[in-house]
């Protein structure tokens, strides 16, 4: 169930914006693979940790590259 998770807060994220919903449906795609794990921050935000060492954050209207 931890894929189905992923993908349902995931692209729950996107609202209503279809570009925003492909993105994080890739993102799902690649924590429910096993290549990264995510963390909604208190703020909204979503932490997305690669299995590569590279994190992203995830706002409503960007995305930064934290490391």
């Amino acid at each position: 169930m931890e894929a189905r998770r992923a993908f349902d807060d995931l692209v729950a994220f996107a609202d209503v914006d279809p570009e925003k919903k492909l993105v994080l449906n890739h993102i799902a795609q690649i924590v429910a693979a096993g290549y990264a794990e995510f963390t909604v921050e208190t703020r909204g935000e979503i932490e997305v940790r690669f299995t590569s060492g590279d994190i992203y954050l995830l706002g409503q209207a960007s995305i930064l590259r934290l490391a």
